[in-house]
């Protein structure tokens, strides 16, 4: 029986056959109406719309406290209204202002309200310096108006008076000194001449007194007392 013949092996210095391609996998099935698409655990939350939610200032995300109210930074010592700051925060989150944008309009509104106390002050110390170098109630006759405008405060102002002039100080303005001290040196001279009249009223003696001082000092036994 002749023997078999083996396979040729091919040119060993072939190059090597390329595998097949491999099957195209199938398209996914359509989504059905009002399928949720599957989500990405590791994906981060998408915002309203579609967008990415910001996380970083850089990106437009508002600065947080624990609260979740803006953070917004005022000067040292520098302090706002509870509910003029509360207001302006509601307007900001209504109208999308936030980040650096609020914090500018915080800036601006500060350096407005020291400006406006600047000019405040400025025009309170330059009563108080007027009233000071008046030539009738300030240099040497400060003390006396002083003194004759707290008599009259004592005698007329109520409590609710001297809170006002002393929280406006309007108690400086030179003018307010001028009539306090005139109604306070009004009320000392009613009060001598009242007092002056008693006296002299004292000394004197009415025609009917004056005749029965004459009868005791003819007849003083009548009037002896018994």
């Amino acid at each position: 029986m002749p023997e078999a013949t083996p396979a040729p092996t091919g040119d060993p210095k072939a190059p090597p056959a390329v595998p097949p391609a491999p099957a195209t996998p199938p398209a996914p099935a359509p989504a059905k109406p009002g399928a949720t698409p599957p989500v990405d655990p590791k994906a981060p939350p998408a915002a309203p719309g579609g967008a990415p939610e910001p996380t970083t200032l850089a990106t437009g995300a508002e600065p947080k406290g624990s609260d979740g109210d803006l953070v917004l930074k005022l000067p040292e010592g520098r302090e706002l209204n509870a509910t003029l700051l509360d207001g302006f925060k509601s307007w900001a989150k209504e109208h999308k202002v936030a980040g650096e944008a609020a914090q500018k309009l915080v800036d601006t509104f500060v350096k407005d309200v020291e400006t406006q106390e600047k000019e405040v002050n400025d025009v309170r110390a330059s009563w108080l310096e007027a009233a000071r170098t008046d030539k009738e109630i300030g240099g040497e006759h400060l003390k006396e108006t002083m003194t004759l405008a707290q008599k009259a405060m004592v005698q007329f102002g109520t409590d609710s008076l001297k809170t006002f002039l002393n929280e406006t100080h309007l108690g400086n303005h030179p003018e307010v000194v001028r009539l306090l001290a005139k109604v306070g040196k009004a009320i000392s001279e009613d009060t001598f001449r009242g007092t002056a009249a008693a006296g002299s009223r004292a000394g004197e003696l009415t025609p009917k007194e004056k005749e029965e001082a004459k009868l005791k000092a003819m007849y003083p036994k009548m009037y002896a007392k018994k």
